[in-house]
């Protein structure tokens, strides 16, 4: 079962947690069921109430963070734009995609986009890019591309998988693409 698709705990078990002595799980089951309890784990401290908040605004912050440690990324979007999300879990999903833009690429940069009918907000990179046969692996948790990722950094691969869930959770999408020129273009697309 493909993470993307997985909604809800009854998505991997459907009364998990069941019974042991009346169970018969799958090892695939068991694993799903495993992975959906350690995201739920994370998103618990991301799950707040949706609240009116300015798209703009907290890329902007966020910007600042990274320039405060010396870290330049490039903005292009409106001064300003409204929308219904969680913060901190918009936050979140934003910072994890430029942490690895910045860890794995060079020249981060961040594009706000308002359409009728969604936000796109995409992050992209100048990197080495992820080959198109493993961008929905790197989504999956636990999920690593060792020949182009240093083990130094410390991730275990949940970044990308707990910020997909939080995307999922807000009704929108996370998707990873080859960046035209070269480079990584994640593009995370919310309803309006």
């Amino acid at each position: 079962m493909l993470f993307a698709q997985l909604s809800s705990p009854s998505d991997v078990a459907p009364s998990w947690p069941l019974p042991i002595k009346a169970a018969r799980f799958s090892a695939t089951t068991v694993r799903n069921a495993v992975i959906w309890q350690l995201l739920q784990a994370q998103l618990r401290h991301f799950i707040q109430d949706r609240t009116q908040l300015d798209l703009a605004a907290l890329l902007q912050t966020l910007i600042d963070d990274y320039h405060d440690l010396a870290t330049d990324i490039t903005f292009r979007g409106p001064p300003s734009l409204v929308n219904f999300g969680r913060p901190l879990g918009l936050k979140r999903v934003i910072t994890n995609l430029v942490d690895n833009a910045i860890h794995y690429g060079i020249a981060p940069e961040i594009e706000l986009q308002h359409t009728q009918n969604e936000v796109v907000i995409r992050v992209l990179d100048r990197g080495p890019g992820i080959a198109a046969e493993y961008r929905e692996g790197v989504c999956l948790p636990f999920y690593r591309l060792e020949s182009s990722r240093n083990k130094s950094t410390g991730g275990v691969g949940l970044g990308l998988s707990t910020a997909r869930a939080i995307v999922l959770e807000h009704g929108g999408t996370l998707t990873l693409a080859e960046r035209q020129g070269g480079g990584l273009e994640a593009v995370v697309v919310l309803p309006v």
